[in-house]
């Protein structure tokens, strides 16, 4: 029994070092972090004959968001991040340029599956729930490229908002010109002092109802937090980031 039960354990704490670890940037950051963003249709998927972590994917461009357009990336399809794409499949994806210049994606690269199937039954509304969130990336992909908005994080910062129970909302309804209603998350600039201080919120969408404009602009500098990755106190000069809720 001793034995069975330190195996366990042996085998328990090897999961733990090895599982997969990766921060949860929103998708602007990720944008920012990324050479290469589209959403592309699976063709093809090789094994990597050199590169044995990795699969070689062929994709088809649905629409591209940021980088030239390409018909070959690879994946890392093995180790504790690994993950597998599938051919005829859809995907949103965010892909990094290696050493060799080779974009590649993966676990923590935020690539999501956007024809994801779900067991109806089991999960009765967890479909409805995923395609409203992917829905709500393409739109704010699409509002940015329509803008020319590329979003640049040179100084590797995050921003993130303390948790209010009075004000959990994370989308919010407006018009736009065409007077159509839109559910859309809202994108801000963020203007970073030298010390990580906010010196500045800007709305990057037109809201038309200004009450509304200035009580987000007021919370956002109210309750956000800046961190900077690798934990300096200081940046050499004021940058701007863009968040979104």
């Amino acid at each position: 029994m001793k034995n069975i039960l330190t195996t366990i354990l042996i085998l328990f704490s090897t999961n733990l070092i090895f599982a997969c670890m990766c921060n949860n940037p929103n998708i602007t950051q990720r944008i920012a972090q990324s050479d290469f963003v589209a959403s592309a249709k699976i063709l093809k998927v090789t094994p990597n004959e050199i590169d044995t972590i990795y699969d070689n994917v062929e994709i088809e461009i649905i629409e591209i968001y940021k980088g030239k357009t390409t018909t070959k990336i690879k994946t890392m399809s093995y180790g504790s991040c690994g993950f597998n794409v599938w051919e005829n499949s859809i995907w949103l994806i965010f892909a990094k340029k290696d050493t060799n210049g080779n974009l590649s994606f993966g676990y923590c690269s935020g690539a999501k599956q956007i024809d994801k199937k779900f067991n109806s039954t089991k999960y009765p509304n967890a479909k409805e729930r995923y395609d409203e969130r992917i829905k709500s990336e393409l739109e704010l992909l699409d509002f940015l490229k329509d803008e020319k908005i590329v979003p640049q994080n040179e100084f590797n910062i995050s921003a993130m908002i303390q948790p209010e129970e009075h004000f959990n909302s994370r989308r919010f309804i407006y018009s736009n010109e065409s007077t159509v209603t839109a559910i859309r998350p809202i994108i801000f600039e963020l203007t970073i002092n030298k010390d990580l201080s906010i010196k500045k919120v800007k709305i990057l969408q037109n809201l038309k109802d200004k009450r509304l404009e200035s009580e987000l602009i007021n919370y956002i500098k109210e309750n956000i937090i800046v961190i900077q990755k690798e934990k300096l106190l200081e940046i050499p000069h004021k940058t701007k980031i863009l968040f979104e809720i």
